[in-house]
């Protein structure tokens, strides 16, 4: 419905769900996703879980300040300084608009660090609108577009946001704690199913489409951290291995299931 409207991602949706009922067997892509079909489809039809994988080998931490700084020379940025990154398309579903009125709503209450960089990667219908309202915030914010270093740019930075009003399962956030970054979202319940095991990122959650609980967040996002042992336990956890095993396991059991 965000990007095709009430009336036809209505109907689109119908059709969707129409066409589910018919299978014996569905795959979702998370748990948040697996509940929601649960309580909508009939009975009949099983559903199951098996998360998108992430290349996990190239996803990765910085294995030392030093690593992260090189990174940072290579894509032209300051090697000093607190960088957040967004990534993602420029659309109204993503809401980055949010992002930067937080940043503007604490450069008016001169609560914005100085050394405090966003970094946009992605672009979208948006984008006119987002440059319009970051201009207040001059270099603090870069817009870089479309980029096939999004890897780079994740383990460059320190922390990744999302304020998301939707998602099925964000790889971005998966992506952006792989490579050590913090995650400040929108409080979706798919983000609480993700960070689980890294619990310290509750505090880094905001109500959707709350200017002031975002700007909150901004602030306290330094003082989070996490381990590097954390970050690829994460990869591990939702990489393509993984994913492959977990498909591998339901097909098992499908074909004991009807072939016996």
């Amino acid at each position: 419905t965000y990007g095709k409207g009430r009336l036809l991602g209505g109907y689109m949706c119908h059709r969707l769900m129409r066409a589910l009922s018919r299978h014996r067997e569905v795959v979702c892509v998370s748990h948040v996703c697996r509940d929601y079909y649960r309580k909508r489809l009939p009975t009949r039809v099983n559903v199951y879980t098996a998360p998108n994988g992430i290349d996990n080998e190239l996803f990765t931490p910085p294995a030392s300040p030093s690593e992260r700084a090189q990174l940072r020379s290579q894509l032209n940025l300051p090697e000093q300084g607190y960088f957040i990154t967004y990534c993602g398309g420029l659309i109204k579903r993503k809401d980055p608009e949010l992002i930067l009125r937080a940043l503007r709503h604490l450069k008016r209450r001169r609560q914005l660090p100085s050394d405090l960089r966003l970094l946009f990667l992605g672009k979208g219908p948006l984008e006119r609108r987002c440059k319009h309202l970051a201009k207040p915030l001059g270099e603090q914010v870069q817009f870089v577009g479309f980029t096939d270093r999004v890897a780079d740019y994740l383990s460059a930075s320190d922390a990744l946001i999302t304020a998301s009003h939707a998602e099925g399962l964000p790889l971005n956030v998966i992506e952006g704690i792989a490579s050590g970054c913090v995650v400040i979202h929108s409080n979706l319940p798919i983000f609480g199913e993700i960070l689980e095991r890294v619990p310290q990122m509750s505090a880094l959650r905001f109500n959707i489409g709350s200017v002031s609980q975002c700007a909150d967040c901004i602030l306290k996002a330094p003082s989070v951290t996490f381990d590097r042992q954390e970050a690829l336990e994460m990869g591990d956890l939702y990489g393509r291995q993984r994913m492959a095993l977990q498909y591998h396991r339901i097909y098992q059991q499908l074909l004991r299931k009807y072939l016996g």
